[in-house]
């Protein structure tokens, strides 16, 4: 068993607050780290995710280290097509997507996920990170 923790928090500059504290034991870990190449269009990576195994996700971006401050990563991740894709999500090092069973709101994904296609629109390089706690009971 693997323990995973999404917490979410809220500051100001009268103090920080934690919203959301949730704790998950998960039997495996998937994890994906693929570096994103500046003006890289729909780069094909192959994965299997099986979307009721899921019990947490993250998706997050970050730019190589290194590189002027004035650059920034953007990327468009689509999953299982690039035309008609089942999931489109805009990932920059300030704006990730993360989600465990305690979210009121459905899990992100539509579908089983056999392809992702990773597009990085902005002036950095930048590196694709996912992350999944997964069940192979649901």
């Amino acid at each position: 068993m693997n323990t995973h923790t999404r917490t979410v928090k809220y500051r100001t500059p009268a103090g920080e607050n934690t919203v959301y504290t949730y704790t998950f034991d998960v039997e495996t870990d998937q994890n994906i780290e693929v570096p994103i190449a500046i003006g890289a269009s729909e780069m094909e990576i192959t994965v299997s995710i099986v979307r009721t195994n899921v019990r947490g996700m993250c998706i997050a971006c970050t730019k190589t280290a290194g590189q002027d401050s004035e650059k920034f990563a953007e990327l468009t991740v689509k999953t299982n097509s690039t035309t008609v894709p089942g999931d489109t999500f805009i990932i920059t090092a300030t704006n990730g997507l993360a989600w465990d069973l305690g979210d009121p709101a459905a899990i992100p994904l539509a579908a089983d996920v056999t392809k992702i296609y990773v597009s990085n629109t902005g002036t950095a390089i930048a590196e694709l990170s996912v992350r999944l706690g997964l069940d192979s009971t649901p």
